[in-house]
């Protein structure tokens, strides 16, 4: 108990006489920080004295109602529905009976009380309407017939809504919304929506509104929020494309130009006209079911929930709790009702109790607790912190620790084993971590690299501490992840690549020296020598063509001049010079066409011109060139053909040479004497080319060579 400035006794726990729980106590002990701490029958209790916010009125020793207790408030009186004798209550502003008006059926409970005017009250029950004279006590009933309606729950009526327009608006237990006039003529506005099997599911109206155009909006305990646009009297659910088809929801209010509803989770807020929807979701340590909610004058909505009253702020969004650490009787509050008088106080009616609060002293009250991280450990060890001049924390470790768990702590006790803790690591965390009643937490396998660890926390109602406590680090990387080590590392590489390169750049300069040394040496010595023999020869020839020795001598001569070819195609062959696929042909050219000029033989050579910027290997270009030679020697030597044609196609990577004449027929599998075609099918296998040598009446001679050119 305590006494106020105007002497009246405010009870702010209750008796053993006046609940049924088991609060004994057996030990009372009070704390150097103020705390009370309290032995019972539940274990041991934390209360702040300076919290406990809560007064408590007990009107009966017994349950009011089976159902939820309504109120209405009447200036300074407030009247209360129940059950039975507790039908309807009339109380003053000390929650002093003044007036009692029973139902005369013990089993018939309010449900809900709406104002008609200045002397006259409607009273929802559970066997139809009511409409109280207040000055005359006169009542006059009214019921929904069963040809109305054959719904067994018919006048159930859960509540009523008087629009701007004067409508009554009421709302049967599962069957729809109707309204009724003065006269007690009942109205069908609508009954539910379908079903997928396109049945009708009844509606539950649990309460409703009116907005500044005339729409009326309705919270269902099945459909969750219903709008009936007035211009075309249509119903809809605006909500349900973002919540479902189908969601609890037990009251709405109006602060123009939003609608405000709560369902478990979420704040919710939609604009009348723009249909344009916000959210605030509850924190998960603070999201319990909720029962209801009611605005106050301060711009917060005051929630009930499973397990204690949360505040929300239109404004900052912020939540706060308030539990039986605070004063309240139980922290279920599923089946009770809230309401906020025109004083500002709010009242939460529960049972056979209603609990007064005044929300402006309670969160005027609210000191934001202190956040402090008090041990670092990695390793298994402890590792210290360090403070710079700065004033922040800072530690500096080897990249061998990098699993780490860190503790912290909120500096308040009035519930301590209920505080909530947050955490978060830059680099790491890309939201805040929840981390339960404990502040703990832990990372593993960090890279090395720069972070910042921070630390939160909250009181048991959700008051936050306003600084969060950081603590700055820095995990150094092993010598061979150093950016000065990498870079010492990139220098090397490169150094040794060019080296390399310039090693491969002599060697490739080397062997085309000598290329050119072998051809110019060949040419200029073996070449000479050979081009003087030819010339002795046919001197010797020429004197002595009259003795016997002169076949021997142009033996000679021709062997000479053959060996004389051979060695001017080794020369063009080994010339680094030589090495594009354009020299060569226009050497295949110069060859063939000399030849077929001297044996009258009509041809044509067509090359096309992508080949000039294809160069060959030596051994590549050496191969082909005698291939072709071959075949070109083999028309004249052996086809006696009229004509011939050479064609020289590149494409996709590789070289098509095709040699056709119209000469004799031959068998290319024969074994000829000489090595000619052996040897142009040895060169074609060195080069894994395709060669194909065809013969036949119809299409002449024809020798193909297939090969890619790397």
């Amino acid at each position: 108990m305590a006494i106020d400035e105007e002497g009246n006794a405010k009870r702010y726990f209750p008796t053993v006489d006046e609940t049924e729980s088991n609060f004994i106590q057996s030990k009372l002990y009070v704390s150097q920080d103020g705390l009370l701490w309290i032995s019972d029958l539940q274990g041991v209790k934390i209360m702040d004295p300076g919290r406990q916010f809560f007064i408590h009125h007990y009107l009966t020793p017994n349950k009011i109602t089976p159902q939820s207790i309504a109120l209405l408030q009447k200036g300074k009186q407030l009247y209360v529905g129940g059950n039975g004798t507790e039908f309807l209550t009339l109380y003053d502003s000390a929650f002093k009976v003044i007036k009692k008006t029973g139902s005369g059926v013990e089993s018939i409970a309010t449900l809900n009380i709406v104002r008609e005017d200045a002397t006259h009250i409607w009273l929802c029950t559970e066997s139809g309407l009511v409409l109280l004279n207040e000055v005359t006590g006169e009542q006059k009933d009214f019921h929904l017939t069963q040809k109305e309606s054959n719904t067994p729950a018919r006048n159930f009526f859960t509540n009523m809504f008087i629009d701007s327009r004067g409508k009554h608006w009421v709302f049967p237990w599962r069957s729809g919304i109707w309204q009724v006039d003065i006269n007690g003529k009942f109205k069908k506005i609508m009954a539910g929506f379908p079903t997928r099997e396109e049945e009708i599911k009844k509606l539950v109206v649990s309460s409703a509104l009116e907005d500044e155009v005339g729409n009326v909006w309705f919270a269902d305990l099945d459909e969750g929020l219903i709008l009936f646009n007035r211009s075309d009297s249509t119903f809809t659910k605006p909500t349900a494309q973002l919540l479902g088809a189908g969601y609890r929801l037990l009251n709405i209010e109006y602060e123009k130009p939003y609608l405000w509803f709560v369902i478990s989770g979420e704040v919710i807020r939609i604009h009348t006209t723009t249909r344009a929807i916000e959210q605030w979701h509850v924190p998960e340590e603070l999201n319990k079911t909720v029962s209801g909610f009611c605005s106050d004058l301060q711009g917060r909505l005051w929630i009930t929930t499973s397990s204690g009253l949360l505040s929300f702020n239109k404004k900052t969004h912020e939540f706060n709790r308030f539990t039986s650490n605070d004063g309240l009787i139980n922290n279920d509050m599923m089946d009770g009702v809230i309401t906020c008088l025109g004083t500002g106080k709010i009242l939460y009616a529960d049972e056979n109790y209603i609990t007064e609060f005044d929300p402006t002293v309670m969160l005027k009250s609210a000191m934001t607790p202190t956040i402090i991280i008090t041990e670092l450990f990695s390793q298994n060890k402890e590792i210290q912190v360090q403070r710079g001049d700065d004033g922040k924390k800072y530690i500096y470790l080897d990249y061998s620790y990098n699993n780490f768990t860190f503790h912290w702590a909120l500096l308040n006790y009035s519930n301590p084993l209920q505080n909530h803790y947050y955490c978060k690591l830059d680099e790491v965390d890309k939201e805040w971590r929840y981390v339960g009643n404990t502040g703990q937490a832990q990372y593993a396998s960090l890279a090395p690299g720069h972070y910042v660890f921070r630390a939160r926390g909250a009181t048991s109602d959700g008051v936050a501490n306003k600084s969060d406590d950081l603590l700055f680090i820095t995990i150094r990387p092993p010598f061979w992840k150093t950016w000065w080590f990498v870079l010492l590392s990139s220098f090397v590489i490169s150094v040794t690549v060019y080296i390399g390169y310039r090693y491969r750049l002599n060697q490739v300069l080397m062997q085309e020296r000598l290329r050119s040394k072998i051809s110019t040496d060949l040419h200029d010595d073996i070449g000479s020598t050979l081009s003087s023999i030819s010339i002795l020869g046919d001197l010797a020839l020429h004197r002595m063509s009259h003795q016997n020795t002169s076949g021997m001598i142009r033996e000679i001569r021709d062997n000479a001049q053959m060996l004389m070819e051979k060695m001017d195609d080794i020369v063009w062959g080994i010339n680094p010079d030589n090495d594009s696929l354009e020299k060569l042909l226009l050497r295949v050219k110069r060859f063939a066409a000399q030849l077929f000029e001297a044996k009258n033989i009509e041809y044509s050579i067509d090359v096309q011109n992508n080949i000039q910027q294809l160069t060959l290997t030596m051994e590549y270009r050496q191969h082909i060139f005698l291939i072709l030679k071959e075949s070109i020697n083999n028309i004249i030597k052996h086809a006696d053909c009229t004509v011939a044609s050479i064609a020289v196609n590149y494409e996709q990577n590789h070289l098509k040479v095709i040699i056709t004449d119209n000469g004799k027929v031959f068998d290319p599998n024969f074994s000829y004497e000489g090595n000619g075609l052996s040897s142009m099918k040895k060169r074609a296998e060195s080069m894994k080319a395709i060669l194909k040598i065809e013969s036949d009446l119809k299409h002449g001679n024809c020798v193909s060579l297939q090969v890619k050119i790397k």
